[in-house]
């Protein structure tokens, strides 16, 4: 604590000072947790932030701002941070009122609402998110996220109607009427806001929350869709798993990507590795792609069948899964891609052979890989982004062996001097 009180008040370098100050802010939840030490260092602490809350440079500024948060003893510094020239200044002073600032904020916060202009969305978001978190909200503050809840952008409704939910969740007495209104939200005409409805639910957690999220899988707008499949797979748990079957064949790409994204934290339930199993032949490669990573966490033996997949971007979806989760055995079904009609893949199983053979096998010394042949030949491919990724893969295999091979291309003018140079540092050289 010393050293960085030190160099915080006396460090001639501006980045030296944010370091200290970021130090600082992150030490004291654990020397506040020494009585001894606490009482010792909370005056010192406390002084060299509030000092570095007026630094020459933005930076400095932002991180004693969030020290002093943390210390709960922001409030001196927080009038002249509120009105910082620098917004990122502006937005952590912001949240540092909402969270451990006094009452008398609140008026300051709901007129920076009144006042602020309208290209100013972030800005908005960060007083609301601030409003979310007070410690006792008065009905002023409800009244205003309540409109700001009903109109505006976007972001910012979504946001005022989960800080409206964070507070009804902290102060029961509001949760009836918050209740009411994301209900009312829900059946908006706006999708947006039905959308946004869901977030605040899923916070709020009302009686009655999993069929509200339910029901809006059947929603005719893909975002509202998709926002409840997201959600309900996150917080409802594996009951969630028999509601969402059908949207395995909704019409909207996004909607199928979503819930193979959100399957990925069940896969170990057979219902969801069936959903998954489905998505993996979706026709559109970002969603079998999403349904593959997903299918990953249950092992490799998922992965294995993919790369004899039609598709060129799921066989490089596969090939880049097992070099991380393959055993010696895939090394040989990687080899056989290295002849794959589609460059991208070649590159793709170049990449993994590598990584897979050197997290198999080690880093070979003296004797020679067994796939430094194969993949050398990609060298001399007639695809010039195949040739230069197979370089960078022969430099990652760790083989010193490759050098031979790298200079040959070079000479042959099949790779360029920069490519080999680069492989070459890859291998230690």
């Amino acid at each position: 604590m010393a050293f960085l009180v030190g160099v915080l008040e006396g460090a001639p370098g501006w980045f030296r000072r944010y370091e200290a100050a970021q130090g600082l802010g992150t030490l004291w939840p654990r020397c506040a947790a020494d009585a001894d030490l606490a009482a010792r260092w909370s005056g010192p602490v406390r002084d060299a932030l509030s000092a570095a809350a007026c630094d020459e440079h933005p930076w400095v500024r932002r991180a004693a701002i969030r020290g002093l948060e943390r210390m709960g003893s922001v409030v001196p510094a927080l009038e002249a941070a509120l009105d910082d020239s620098v917004v990122e200044v502006r937005e952590r002073a912001i949240l540092a009122a909402g969270r451990v600032g006094p009452d008398a904020v609140v008026g300051r916060l709901i007129a920076m609402l009144r006042g602020v202009s309208p290209d100013g969305t972030g800005t908005v978001c960060r007083v609301v998110e601030a409003l979310g978190q007070l410690r006792r909200p008065s009905a002023e503050v409800i009244e205003v996220l309540e409109d700001l809840g009903s109109r505006g952008d976007r972001f910012v409704v979504r946001e005022a109607l989960r800080s409206l939910a964070r507070l009804a969740r902290a102060e029961p007495r509001w949760a009836g009427r918050v209740t009411s209104l994301l209900r009312d939200a829900l059946a908006a005409p706006d999708a947006e806001r039905r959308a946004s409805a869901l977030h605040g639910l899923v916070v709020l957690k009302p009686a009655g929350w999993v069929d509200d999220c339910a029901g809006a899988l059947a929603d005719d707008n893909p975002l509202v869709r998709g926002t409840a499949v997201t959600l309900l797979l996150r917080d409802a748990g594996t009951w969630a798993l028999r509601q969402v079957g059908d949207l395995v064949s909704d019409p909207d790409r996004v909607v199928r990507q979503r819930l193979a994204e959100a399957l990925a934290a069940h896969v170990t339930e057979p219902a969801a590795r069936a959903h998954l199993r489905r998505l993996v032949g979706d026709a559109r490669p970002d969603v079998a792609r999403a349904a593959l990573m997903a299918l990953a966490r249950t092992g490799a033996s998922a992965v294995r069948p993919v790369l004899g997949h039609p598709e060129p971007a799921l066989r490089v979806a596969a090939a880049s899964v097992l070099a991380d989760i393959g055993d010696h055995h895939d090394l040989a079904r990687l080899l056989g891609l290295l002849a794959d009609p589609e460059p991208w893949v070649r590159a793709a199983a170049a990449r993994a052979l590598a990584g897979l053979h050197r997290r198999v096998h080690g880093t070979p010394r003296r004797l020679r890989s067994s796939v430094l042949a194969p993949m050398a030949v990609l060298l001399h491919d007639d695809d010039r982004y195949v040739r230069r990724e197979a370089a960078h893969a022969l430099g990652r295999l760790g083989d010193r062996n490759a050098i031979e091979h790298l200079h040959q291309a070079c000479r042959d003018q099949r790779i360029d001097r920069h490519t080999a140079g680069h492989a070459r540092r890859l291998l230690g050289l």
